[in-house]
């Protein structure tokens, strides 16, 4: 709507700017597809860290600094963070997943457990 009034220009600038959203999705659904991209804010680490970097990264943006690409730091350092803190928590809390696969007569369900946690699928008919 903004651009609406420039006629052909404008028509242009829209085009260009659904073109830029598009290949920012696209790129966005490529990577999140990847394994291990995307991580759960779930974590207690999680909010710190993004709160940080977010901090750290506004605070840098603010002051006038010689060497530009220092901007990187705060997403660089983050995601270092993330990986550090992501393997150390898994494997202080990895957990044998343990898989149990029970038939009677013609019904079969496949039991998943690790911890307290537990999941039954139903390969079967669904009648047990």
């Amino acid at each position: 709507m903004i651009f609406a009034k420039f006629g052909i220009l404008g028509d242009a600038i829209i085009y260009l700017m659904r073109g830029l959203a598009q290949l920012m999705t696209h790129i966005c659904a490529v990577f999140s597809s990847a394994h291990g991209a995307l991580i759960s804010l779930g974590y207690g680490f999680a909010g710190v860290i993004i709160s940080l970097m977010t901090i750290s990264l506004a605070v840098m943006l603010i002051i006038k600094m010689k060497h530009k690409v220092l901007i990187l730091l705060p997403p660089t350092v983050a995601v270092a963070a993330f990986i550090i803190c992501l393997s150390l928590y898994n494997g202080a809390n990895a957990e044998r997943l343990t898989l149990t696969y029970r038939a009677e007569n013609s019904n079969e369900m496949i039991v998943m457990s690790e911890r307290s946690s537990a999941a039954v699928i139903d390969i079967s008919s669904g009648a047990y």
